[in-house]
């Protein structure tokens, strides 16, 4: 049996592309990290509505543009390790990878374009920030100066509320995709399921259980790998592990699926998932 493979992939970032949640490291930053933390953790685990506690988060840090770009580097410092590699395997065989995120969309667009995703498939919240602030004429408009920005607010929007990523991944994928696939960790990811085909759960940074009880299927490794099984398919992944520079994440997706990285909450669907990995990868 041939698993079907995906058109389109959808990523959450925070806690999925990267092991942090960019607010909170912009809180830990400005030295607000508990006050912050205890507000992401009730929106990411569906006990707050993302919608009231978005705004709170923000206006009680209140950052300067340079603080909210200063969280490009802390995504990519601690990025998912083969995380550019599994979107490079699934642009090979020609699968549109984009990032649906309720993070900030200045270092959210920065990372996902560094990992290799077309910045036009890169959705995340925009924020508004004040440049008439300081010694602002003095600055011409000067890169450095970036610290006199100060914060006005943010773009209320699907993002902001935890029930509206559906409504991104259906605007993003509208009458492109035959079969369509999403990975995060939190509630406002599963609220997506209904939009896209496949939901996959991911634990590798955090498990919460709201997520991979309700997920079709959860990935429990921290790599990212075993995704390729679930949108390429185990025949596709069979083939790339003689790619010169992919076949190491075909071969750690293998490895890692055999050793129980994927754990299934629909029977069927793993009825099938076990049929084309039996009949795939047999050795």
């Amino acid at each position: 049996m041939r698993w079907p493979a995906s058109d389109v992939v959808a990523f959450d970032c925070d806690s999925t592309l990267t092991t942090v949640e960019g607010i909170d490291e912009l809180a830990a930053n400005l030295d607000m990290a508990a006050e912050v933390a205890a507000l992401t953790n009730a929106a990411m685990d569906g006990s707050i509505d993302l919608s009231d506690v978005y705004g709170a988060r923000l206006q009680l840090l209140e950052p300067t543009l340079n603080d909210v770009r200063s969280v490009r580097d802390t995504y990519k410092r601690n990025a998912i390790p083969d995380a550019r590699d599994v979107i490079a395997a699934l642009h090979t065989h020609d699968v549109r990878t984009a990032v649906v995120s309720g993070g900030l969309y200045e270092p959210v667009l920065d990372f996902s374009t560094w990992l290799g995703i077309d910045p036009a498939d890169v959705r995340a919240v925009n924020s508004n920030y004040n440049p008439l602030v300081g010694s602002w004429w003095a600055n011409g408009g000067d890169e450095r100066y970036l610290d006199y920005h100060s914060y006005l607010g943010y773009q209320e929007g699907p993002l902001t509320k935890t029930r509206g990523k559906g409504e991104l991944v259906d605007e993003l994928f509208d009458g492109t995709a035959r079969r369509s696939t999403m990975i995060g960790d939190g509630v406002s990811d599963l609220e997506a399921a209904d939009s896209v085909d496949l939901f996959v759960g991911y634990a590798g940074v955090v498990d919460r259980p709201a997520v991979t009880k309700a997920a079709p299927v959860v990935i429990r490794s921290r790599e990212l790998a075993p995704l390729l099984a679930l949108t390429l398919g185990p025949c596709l992944v069979g083939e790339l592990t003689d790619h010169d520079e992919l076949g190491q994440v075909a071969s750690s997706c293998i490895d890692l699926v055999r050793s129980g990285a994927l754990t299934f909450n629909d029977a069927e669907l793993a009825q099938t998932f076990e049929s084309a990995t039996n009949h795939n990868w047999e050795s």
